[in-house]
C-alpha cells in the first residue's frame, strides 16, 4: 500500500510556525537558555514547533532551537543547531577573585569582582587587554 499526502497537509511554513530571533544578555550561555524557566517572560508568545535563532551578545556562538512544549510561564526547547565561532566568556570561577566578561558594545570587555559581580574596570577592546590590565593592577585592588 502506498501512502499519499493529504493536500491539506501542505502549508506555508510561515502559516504553520513562527521564526523568532534573540540576542542573549551578558553572561547567558546555551545551557541557560535550555532551562524552561528562562522563557518565562515570553512563553505566551511561543507555540510548539516555533523556531528560535539565538545569538550570543559577544558573537561567540549561535544556536537554533525548536519549541517542543510551552505554557504561559515556560518553554521547553531542543537544539537543532549550535555553532561556536570563538571561545565564549567563561562563567566566573567562585575561587578566583576576578573574572572577565563581555558586557555589550558600550561596556565591551570588563574586569568583574567575583564576590559581588561588581564592575572593576570596563571598556577593553579584548579579553587579553582586560587580563593585562588586571595583571598590572591587581595588587592595588
Amino acid at each position: 500500500m502506498s501512502f499519499k499526502l493529504n493536500p491539506q497537509g501542505l502549508k506555508s511554513a510561515e502559516y504553520a510556525r513562527q521564526l523568532h530571533h534573540i540576542v542573549t544578555d551578558v553572561g547567558v550561555f546555551l545551557e541557560d537558555i535550555l532551562q524552561p524557566e528562562y522563557w518565562a517572560h515570553v512563553a505566551k508568545q511561543l507555540h510548539v514547533n516555533d523556531r528560535i535563532e539565538v545569538v550570543a551578545v559577544d558573537g561567540a556562538w549561535y544556536a537554533e532551537l525548536l519549541v517542543q512544549s510551552c505554557s504561559n510561564i515556560h518553554a521547553k526547547c531542543a537544539v537543532l543547531a549550535h555553532k561556536e565561532f570563538h571561545k565564549p566568556a567563561v562563567k566566573a570561577d567562585a575561587k578566583a577573585p576576578y573574572y572577565f566578561a563581555y558586557r555589550g558594545e558600550s561596556a565591551k570587555h570588563s574586569v568583574m569582582r567575583t564576590s559581588d559581580k561588581a564592575v572593576v574596570k570596563e571598556g577593553f577592546d579584548s579579553k587579553a587587554a582586560a587580563e593585562e590590565w588586571l595583571a598590572k593592577n591587581q595588587s592595588e585592588l
